[in-house]
């Protein structure tokens, strides 16, 4: 996919990625296109020019900025849901910041990032954050076939935005939220979502402390030399 802006104008070619085996199966391909459906302008394909662009799969962030609007979120996001499926299009929900509102915040914290992730500050989000994981894939259950708890910014850091979880906060958060998901559905696949980097090698060793049962799948972009994601 290459995207412009926060998952908004996205001109994509289908990019093929291999999903190894370990039981000596085929490899298989899958073209996916990252989409946003709050979208209006940009971005937010129909499901006849996803399946003209060969699209399988989309990717998307569940948006919910305010619980109030909840029930009404659940309600649009369903109606896009069910349109794609009925094109045979398959979903993967990116579950993160922007889904769960009220996440404790650098400022609140004089900017000090040593308090700021102490787990005791973000241990009342956590449990927030796993009954909306709960409450999105008991709505979704039929009908999204994976869900992705994002990490790291599409844009990168900079004053006053840098929403990036280190491992002693994300590695808690990702059990929560897979827990909480399995808790109501065995069919979904659950990946942690990166921006390949320094940071997040960093992360994904400091994981290895929160292992999870079954293991869960790691998904991680990076730019090519031409600056688009992969």
């Amino acid at each position: 996919k290459h995207e412009t802006g926060d998952d908004s104008g996205v001109v994509v070619a289908p990019v093929n990625l291999p999903i190894h085996t370990t039981n000596g199966a085929a490899k298989r391909v899958q073209p996916g296109m990252n989409i946003d459906p709050r979208n209006l302008d940009a971005g937010n394909p129909n499901p006849a020019e996803l399946l003209d662009a060969g699209v399988t799969w989309v990717r998307f962030v569940f948006k919910n900025c305010d619980d109030a609007q909840l029930p009404g979120d659940l309600s649009f996001y369903e109606t896009v849901v069910y349109q794609l499926r009925q094109a045979g299009i398959k979903v993967l929900m990116v579950i993160n910041n922007e889904s769960c509102p009220g996440r404790p915040t650098l400022e609140e914290h004089h900017r000090n990032r040593n308090e700021w992730q102490r787990l005791s500050v973000w241990q009342p989000y956590l449990e927030k954050f796993g009954v909306r994981c709960r409450t999105l894939a008991e709505r979704f259950a039929a009908t999204v076939s994976a869900f992705q708890i994002w990490n790291e910014p599409d844009l990168d850091p900079a004053p006053g935005y840098d929403p990036t979880l280190d491992p002693q906060i994300y590695g808690p958060l990702l059990r929560k939220a897979y827990q909480a998901i399995k808790a109501v559905s065995d069919a979904k696949v659950i990946t942690a979502g990166f921006v390949r980097s320094t940071r997040s090698e960093h992360t994904l060793r400091r994981l290895q402390r929160w292992r999870l049962s079954p293991p869960f799948l790691v998904c991680r972009l990076s730019k090519d030399s031409s600056g688009q994601w992969r």
